[in-house]
């Protein structure tokens, strides 16, 4: 599978193209890509509509580094988390779970079709 990087707060025609013709598998999401949630929630649904649309009818896989610390793509309102070496310090299998259980709740927010 082929995963791309794309320009942009909305789908282009040079996104459309890597989609339609060129058929890759999925994208990436950067800091470019987004400007607040409802925007974000609309260009997924965008790029999983054309997607859908085309003769694969096969849905986008949509990643984003959203770790913590430095690592973090998605700013506000997205919570802050610190780096993940902190998890690694405080030892704790518990605060890492919970910690991955809250990024990945934050990040199902934007990602799920609410309609």
């Amino acid at each position: 599978m082929i995963m791309a990087g794309f320009e942009g707060t909305a789908v282009t025609p040079q996104t459309e193209d890597m989609i339609r013709n060129r058929h890759i598998g999925g994208l990436i999401l950067f800091g470019r890509n987004y400007e607040n949630p409802v925007q974000l929630l609309r260009l997924i649904r965008d790029l999983q509509t054309l997607a859908l649309s085309t003769t694969l009818r096969q849905p986008l896989f949509i990643s984003v580094d959203q770790e913590g610390g430095r690592v973090a793509r998605l700013k506000k309102p997205f919570t802050d988390y610190p780096p993940v070496c902190c998890l690694g310090a405080a030892g704790s299998e518990d605060l890492a779970y919970r910690f991955g259980k809250a990024l990945a709740r934050e990040l199902k927010s934007v990602g799920v079709n609410k309609d």
